[in-house]
């Protein structure tokens, strides 16, 4: 029933544009993880478009850990007409593995000192997109399946079921949600 509800009221996409603008703090930074075995294609550039039509999302980054290479060219993504918009693909050796080589990196000579900007700086050629503040996973599992765990150590996460059941109104919900986080970084 709920999801009829919000399939209903995704109709009403100018309501959702309208709204936005009312929302105090909107994500710039976008990620999508799917735990899922088959990626729905279709649901997932629905999903790129609606980030693309919000005016603070200048970047998404999906993380697929099944993906095959072929996947992003899979996707057809007409992104001409919006420069300051990057989508950004991530694979399954973004993650732990990256993280281990970074530790080792700096235990190799302990007179570095080990800060958050020189370990984030260590990682940039692992993951050269900018942090997700808004993480959106979906499928049955509210698990993470080795999404960076560096880079979304500040991030609001919020876990779906499966891509296919996404909708305009749930989207818009995550985005609501996130404007009313007050993150506070430890101070």
């Amino acid at each position: 029933i709920l999801y009829q509800y919000h399939r209903v009221i995704s109709l009403r996409r100018s309501h959702y544009c309208e709204a936005l603008h009312h929302l105090k703090n909107i994500p710039t930074n976008v990620a999508i993880g799917i735990n899922e075995p088959d990626l729905d294609y279709d649901r997932l550039l629905q999903l790129i478009e609606w980030c693309r039509l919000v005016p603070t999302i200048k970047t998404v980054t999906i993380y697929y850990p099944n993906a095959p290479e072929e996947a992003p060219r899979q996707l057809d993504l007409n992104l001409k007409d919006s420069q300051d918009f990057q989508v950004c693909f991530l694979t399954a050796q973004s993650g732990r593995q990256s993280l281990i080589e970074a530790a080792r990196y700096f235990a190799r000579d302990p007179t570095k000192e080990v800060t958050v900007d020189r370990i984030s700086e260590y990682l940039k050629h692992d993951y050269p997109h900018p942090d997700p503040e808004l993480l959106l996973i979906f499928g049955e599992c509210q698990i993470y399946n080795g999404f960076p765990c560096w880079q979304i150590r500040l991030t609001e996460t919020m876990f779906f079921a499966p891509l296919e059941w996404i909708t305009l109104s749930q989207f818009y919900q995550a985005l609501k949600v996130y404007s009313k986080c007050e993150q506070r970084f430890g101070k």
